[in-house]
């Protein structure tokens, strides 16, 4: 099936296992396709509860289904229609997993201060016992980093696992530990998305975060992978200080080396990024200044590379979010973490007073359903000046995890768009 409907508080979720979007559709839309599924036994109720909404309208709805009882409407959708539990989404879209915190580099902005391995990580029965998890709460999407995952000896299984239990997987990696024999090995593997990361468009602004040769290593194998690769592979950049000066040169690279993408992201005051603020947190001025750069740049680079930036208020692209699921950013809305640990949060960057739970003796289906920590995510009120915010479509109220370090898990992001914020200008 192309489409997997799931039942939501609001309507419904359809997900385009094509296109990996996720569609939100309202209880009418909800009940009109319901209509047309072969498997409804009960479609004269809802032909009823649509017929209340809309006069006039059930003869064409009962040749709609009729249409469908013949075999000439056939929708290509999988339908799951028990899911809804309250309002919140029944399963996340997608859940973020730190496979190790085992890594080759010592990277200056790492969250995680990952290096040496942890002798308390998942081992590889309770990492698969994690696939089930996923599959049991109905989790489409899992994207693995690290530490690396190339250094973690489960990774391979792991994501076999995730293959045979369809769960689409993305993984991001530093790009130093590729060979020839690597790359032969993940071309048997579905891997939705390889991300390589590139923090500098120059040798100089990525070495001095990533450390001495990691430059040149990485444009090595992402040439490497455009000669063996048979899959989706792109870069991403954290946006830093030392870098903020080289970014067209990142996208310059991107395109040599035969990627579908570039990504951008924003460093959180986190981790070793805490020891080295001076050399990586940008100012607010800073920041807004690069997102204007980077829009302009994508517009320059449109039809060469697509080009993926933050949210920002200067994107001429609609931001498509689910407006029931209220107010701020995704975390714990949409998507859940779990560190090398097993520990569960709605953000990665949260520290373990936001710990919702551990896989290794809960079920990620009762951690998202019961955690009182989701449950806070899921009932922001927001900030006067968010929500009265003409542009907050643009952004939905930015980070929660910068506003939670100015003190406030509410309050107005220090880098906002339109509010000029002393923590950081």
């Amino acid at each position: 099936m192309r489409f997997k409907l799931k039942k939501e508080f609001f309507g419904g979720i359809l997900h385009d296992t094509k296109r990996k979007k996720n569609i939100a559709i309202d209880s009418n839309e909800l009940l009109l396709l319901n209509i047309i599924n072969p498997e409804n036994k009960n479609f004269n109720e809802d032909i009823d509860a649509l017929t209340s909404e809309f006069k006039n309208s059930k003869d064409i709805l009962l040749t709609l289904r009729e249409l469908s009882d013949f075999g000439l409407i056939q929708p290509d959708v999988d339908y799951d229609l028990n899911r809804s539990k309250g309002n919140y989404l029944s399963a996340p879209f997608r859940l973020f997993y730190d496979i190790t915190y085992l890594c080759n580099l010592r990277c200056r902005h790492c969250f995680t201060n990952s290096g040496k391995y942890n002798q308390d990580e998942l081992s590889l029965e309770e990492k698969l016992k994690l696939v089930d998890d996923m599959k049991e709460l109905g989790i489409p999407r899992v994207s693995i980093a690290g530490g690396e995952p190339f250094a973690c000896r489960d990774l391979y299984d792991f994501v076999k696992k995730c293959n045979e239990n369809d769960i689409g997987v993305s993984v991001s990696t530093n790009g130093t530990l590729f060979n020839t024999q690597t790359i032969d090995k993940i071309n048997h593997l579905d891997i939705k998305t390889l991300t390589i990361s590139f923090d500098g468009g120059t040798k100089e602004s990525m070495d001095k975060i990533r450390g001495e040769g990691t430059y040149e290593k990485v444009v090595k194998n992402l040439y490497n992978l455009k000669k063996r690769y048979k899959g989706n592979y792109c870069v991403k950049t954290t946006l830093m200080k030392s870098n903020i000066t080289c970014l067209e040169n990142v996208i310059q690279t991107a395109i040599e080396c035969g990627c579908s993408s570039v990504k951008f992201n924003t460093v959180r005051e986190d981790g070793r990024a805490t020891l080295n603020k001076d050399l990586i947190i940008l100012t607010q001025q800073e920041y807004i200044n690069t997102m204007k750069i980077l829009e302009n740049l994508k517009q320059k680079y449109a039809g060469k590379i697509k080009v993926k930036n933050p949210l920002n208020v200067f994107s001429k692209e609609c931001y498509n979010y689910i407006e029931q699921l209220g107010f701020g950013c995704f975390a714990g809305k949409e998507s859940i973490c779990v560190d090398a640990l097993g520990n569960v949060r709605p953000c990665s960057h949260f520290p373990k007073e936001f710990i919702c739970g551990n896989i290794k003796n809960e079920s990620l289906y009762d951690i998202w359903h019961k955690s009182e920590i989701l449950a806070q995510f899921r009932n922001f009120k927001g900030n006067d000046h968010c929500n009265n915010c003409s542009k907050y479509s643009k952004c939905r109220g930015g980070c929660r995890y910068r506003a939670f370090l100015d003190g406030n898990i509410d309050g107005v992001d220090s880098y906002c768009y339109e509010f000029k914020n002393s923590v950081l200008a």
